[in-house]
């Protein structure tokens, strides 16, 4: 991934943080503390995936779809994010979306 930033973005327990999409940027998410659940909408469906820090993997999620953050866990969860193009504070290419989701805990 050429031209990339890595952030780290954090999610209290029994919290949820809603779904954003990102119409430039490309991202790789992996859970480095905890446990959460992601949700990743292509504009007709909602995809849940698992991310456990005792079991790292990376989700990639391309421009276009929307993720959303869920920690069921009873600590703080980390998720590590690659992501490119790295954030420009003078392009807004993010926007919230208003989506329904209840995860199946």
């Amino acid at each position: 991934m050429d031209n990339a930033q890595v952030y780290l973005t954090s999610l209290f327990p029994g919290k949820k943080k809603g779904f954003h999409l990102h119409n430039k940027k490309e991202s790789q998410l992996t859970c480095i503390k905890g446990k959460v659940i992601i949700a990743i909408w292509d504009g007709k469906n909602i995809e849940e995936l698992v991310l456990d820090a005792d079991k790292p993997v990376a989700v990639r999620v391309p421009k276009g779809q929307a993720i959303c953050f869920y920690n069921p866990g009873p600590e703080q969860a980390y998720i590590l994010n690659l992501c490119s193009p790295p954030y420009d504070p003078n392009d807004p290419e993010q926007e919230g979306l208003d989506l329904e989701w209840e995860p199946k805990v």
